[in-house]
């Protein structure tokens, strides 16, 4: 199945703010609105891979000191570089922001949703962001910054406030912001605040009308109160299915403690941080597009034909995902669906190769199937 053709128009959010802020659940809460979320920090990383011309300027600027076991660039080791010395900073920067800005004109120009929303910290001081019709800003108190990327990034409190310290203040973002989102309270707060914003968007242009069937069809459970009492239940009913499973892995439990699925706030996390299907009564399916893969964890009921329902809501998902140009597809399933599955394009893959969030189940196997149609983006910026 090809990918869907380009909007006619696109309406460009830009998307900055200071680390620890929270600016990616936004782009996830704004991609849930039917955006196409661009990471710019992945960006760069894809740019700074060996063979691009960025790779090479970096290891001449910085030396083979910054290379890891495999030859690729360690990122610790270059933050380290950098977040201490100013001019470092420049330098890399002076590298990779036209690789990144490049590429991100090109992921718009080539979506099928007309609204995209690019996630950069240094939007700002980028010309990427003459290119957005709206510029949002996210902000949080300082002790949530702190608490943040301490427990999420495990930095120290000192490496945080170094690498603030390198960071324009966040008064500066918030004088150029048309839209600041506060994101240190009830993540519920923080969606009514997205959901406000984007209603009002003047002249937003509308979404295509197979998208908004194929978010009809799949019946996908959008961030509520009511959602996440639903979500609850089905948890309860099958807390060792296999989407269960995956998002207990990614809400971080048992790490939490308790009955994670008794808890509000995080049945909410996960209806605003994945997509969730519920449909033909117990039949669900939870998938997570990150960096143009798409990780799928799927349960079906034992009524009816189940190896049918399967290869249909294999292709739903696809035909959805592919308007965020997803181009990689991984499924835990049962090997006995291997038959099937090879019939729809997909292989075995191996753990260490899975690009995606699944982890592998006792009795499940992992499959694949990619369709290489859209990020051969750096091979049309490094000439390859």
């Amino acid at each position: 199945m090809t990918y869907p053709v380009p909007a006619k128009e696109h309406f460009l959010i830009g998307l900055t703010g200071n680390i620890g802020t929270g600016k990616s659940l936004v782009r996830a809460l704004l991609e849930r609105r039917g955006a196409l979320g661009i990471d710019a920090d992945w960006l760069s990383r894809l740019a700074s891979m060996p063979g691009t011309p960025a790779f090479a300027a970096i290891l001449a600027r910085f030396g083979a000191e910054i290379l890891d076991a495999g030859g690729e660039i360690d990122r610790r080791k270059l933050a380290d570089m950098v977040f201490t010395d100013a001019q470092a900073l420049k330098d890399l920067e002076a590298i990779l922001h036209p690789e990144v800005s490049r590429a991100s004109a090109a992921l718009a120009a080539r979506s099928p949703l007309p609204v995209v929303v690019i996630e950069a910290i240094k939007l700002l001081e980028s010309d990427l962001a003459a290119q957005c019709g709206s510029i949002w800003v996210v902000d949080a108190d300082e002790q949530t910054v702190f608490q943040r990327l301490q427990s999420l990034r495990g930095m120290s409190r000192a490496e945080a406030q170094r690498r603030l310290a390198r960071q324009s203040p966040a008064e500066e973002k918030i004088r150029r912001a048309d839209v600041v989102i506060r994101n240190s309270g009830d993540l519920k707060e923080t969606w009514a605040q997205v959901a406000a914003a984007w209603n009002g968007l003047e002249s937003l242009p509308r979404l295509p009308v197979e998208y908004t069937k194929l978010r009809e069809k799949l019946n996908l459970l959008q961030p509520s109160a009511e959602n996440a009492a639903r979500l609850g239940n089905f948890l309860r009913s099958c807390p060792r299915s296999l989407p269960a499973l995956y998002l207990q892995d990614m809400v971080g439990w048992p790490v939490r403690g308790g009955d994670w699925y008794e808890d509000e706030a995080l049945l909410f996390e996960c209806l605003a941080r994945y997509y969730i299907s519920l449909k033909n009564g117990n039949d669900w399916t939870v998938w997570d597009i990150r960096h143009a893969s798409c990780g799928i964890a799927m349960h079906l009921s034992d009524t009816g034909s189940s190896h049918d329902r399967l290869g249909q809501s294999l292709a739903d998902i696809e035909a959805f995902s592919k308007f965020h140009l997803c181009e990689r597809f991984v499924l835990q399933a049962d090997q006995s669906a291997a038959g099937l599955l090879h019939n729809l394009g997909y292989t075995p893959l191996e753990a260490p190769n899975n690009p995606t969030a699944l982890r592998p189940k006792a009795g499940y196997n992992l499959f694949t199937k990619t369709c290489p149609e859209v990020l051969p983006i750096f091979q049309g910026l490094n000439g390859s």
